[in-house]
């Protein structure tokens, strides 16, 4: 019998389901990945209602992973304290919810996370909430700032490391927020925005021979143990490389 997951956001992409499909292949798991668009919140918890009980999964994108935390039942301390979750798995009962962004962060940016002692995180939704936790247990004095927050204000300060947790920069949004200037007060960047083209951050970045992370980096890892937590099976994440490279993010 195959197994059903589902990827919610307001605007779905193509990463996860690559990414699974290719997954599900190579180690013979019979699952099938579907994203699906939600567009409220009362939305959202009508289609958990209506798959609790035929899927074995769902995958949490923008903006309801808060909503997904006050659902679902939490099941480890990420959840708990940044109210965000971005994986559910269904077991006949309650909904149990995990947040596997932090897995993500921790593993994409550990040689920076080594170094930094200050951090400005540009935006304040879940992700950005996910990542101030783990900047906290790290002991990086950071600062987050809204969206709209004056970004000529922002640049100004400088500092270890700069995050952009925001949808700037993804496929339609445009980016008239980072510019040389407020880059060049940045030792490294790191950008949450996963497209397969690089965005303008992460182009400024290279030019000014910054240390940067890409989101396509915390998004393979997230992944990778959100599939664990789905199948029992921890995928290799070489051949989590060679799947994103053959599909052109890397």
């Amino acid at each position: 019998m195959t197994d059903l997951f589902f990827s919610v956001s307001s605007k779905p992409g193509v990463f996860g389901r690559t990414l699974y499909a290719e997954l599900f292949k190579y180690y013979g798991y019979d699952g099938l990945y579907v994203p699906v668009n939600i567009d409220s919140d009362e939305s959202f918890l009508k289609f958990l209602g209506k798959i609790k009980n035929i899927a074995a999964g769902m995958s949490v994108s923008m903006p309801f992973k808060k909503l997904a935390s006050e659902y679902c039942k939490p099941m480890e301390f990420e959840v708990s304290v940044t109210k965000s979750a971005n994986t559910i798995i269904f077991n006949g009962a309650s909904p149990l919810a995990y947040n596997t962004d932090a897995f993500g962060f921790i593993n994409a940016c550990r040689d920076i996370l080594k170094d930094i002692k200050t951090c400005h995180i540009y935006g304040n939704g879940s992700v950005a909430r996910t990542i101030s936790a783990i900047l906290s247990q790290y002991g990086i004095h950071h600062t987050k700032y809204p969206r709209d927050w004056p970004a000529k204000t922002l640049g100004f300060a400088g500092g270890d490391l700069l995050i952009n947790a925001t949808p700037i920069g993804m496929d339609g949004i445009n980016d008239s927020v980072f510019t040389e200037k407020f880059v060049e007060k940045y030792k490294s960047v790191f950008d949450v925005v996963v497209v397969k083209r690089e965005t303008n951050l992460i182009s400024i970045a290279k030019k000014l021979n910054k240390r940067y992370v890409s989101g396509v980096e915390m998004s393979k890892y997230q992944l990778q143990r959100q599939y664990a937590l789905y199948t029992g099976t921890n995928p290799d994440i070489i051949k989590i490389n060679q799947i994103l490279q053959g599909a052109g993010y890397v």
